[in-house]
């Protein structure tokens, strides 16, 4: 991982985080309804708090990896998936019963508060139906930019097609996920089962579905989405079990399914540096552009040192 690298990857935050900015800044200004505008206003500081825009950012390489010359209209373009993001993490923080995020309250919990209701469960309940509610308007603005973007028609439909068939794949993951949670007796998941879950809820979610949007928005064949599949799945599968090492202490009481309940930290990050090893590998015999091919090496190395 370089310096180099770093400050690409800075300097791509603060361009996603200004093009977020200035997508809620002009929603909040067209809409006459002030409830709205409200509504607006708290999606926009939820979408703003610190984060590592790592999925519109491999949307934007996606598509320079493919041959797209448009740069504004892709980096324009490339936050709907931080609003698909933040849909889903605002639905997540409800099932996980999480009372932050990103350093501030989980969405659930910020209209708790409100005068008018008598009591904790009203609260509560009102807080989680504003919630879902909420995330759920997320999505469809998100599918409105894409829908809306700059590309050729057929480009944006393939990419939209994507977009559902990767929502299916997270869903599963994350149904998947929460049954074993509270229905599995501790000891009893599978090895299996740990990486149906990081396969479907983080390795397609998080990576290879954001490389193919973009690049099925350059219009690109078959053959590479193929390849940003081999790329994605293995870097994917390292992200998560980085993550679950770096929360293993939250993760072991809650009782999520990861490898750390059937393994060792030092067997985990073992299997970690294999699958970084196997993203770089493949990387490595492609002949995808050099600048766009560097960046995907040092975001491998990028994850293996978090």
């Amino acid at each position: 991982m370089t310096k180099i690298f770093l400050k690409n990857l800075s300097k791509f935050q603060a361009e996603i985080n200004n093009q977020l900015v200035l997508f809620f800044t002009e929603e909040i200004k067209k809409t006459k309804s002030l409830f709205l505008k409200d509504i607006l206003k708290t999606l926009k500081e939820f979408s703003l708090r610190p984060a590592k825009r790592i999925r519109a950012i491999l949307v934007i390489y996606g598509y320079l990896l493919s041959g797209g010359k448009d740069k504004k209209n892709i980096l324009k373009t490339a936050i709907f998936i931080e609003l698909i993001h933040n849909f889903l993490l605002i639905h997540d923080d409800i099932l996980d019963e999480e009372k932050m995020r990103r350093g501030k309250p989980a969405l659930h919990h910020t209209f708790e508060n409100e005068k008018y209701l008598k009591n904790k469960s009203e609260k509560e309940y009102y807080g989680i139906s504003m919630a879902v509610v909420m995330g759920d308007m997320m999505e469809f603005l998100a599918r409105r930019i894409l829908s809306q973007s700059k590309f050729s028609g057929k480009n944006k439909i393939e990419a939209i097609k994507k977009l559902e068939q990767i929502l299916i794949s997270t869903a599963h993951g994350e149904i998947f996920e929460y049954w074993l949670r509270k229905t599995q007796e501790k000891g009893t998941v599978r090895e299996k089962d740990v990486f149906e879950i990081y396969k479907n809820k983080t390795a397609y979610y998080t990576f290879v579905g954001p490389l193919q949007m973009g690049a099925l928005l350059a219009g690109a064949p078959t053959k590479m989405l193929l390849l940003l599949e081999k790329i994605g799945v293995p870097l994917g599968i390292a992200f998560q079990i980085e993550d679950d090492i770096k929360d293993i202490d939250s993760d072991l009481k809650e009782g999520q399914p990861s490898l750390l309940v059937l393994k060792t930290i030092d067997e985990c990050k073992e299997i970690s540096k294999n699958y970084i090893a196997m993203a770089k590998k493949e990387i490595l015999a492609t002949k995808l552009p050099k600048k766009e091919k560097q960046f995907l090496l040092d975001l491998a190395g990028y994850i293996g040192s978090k």
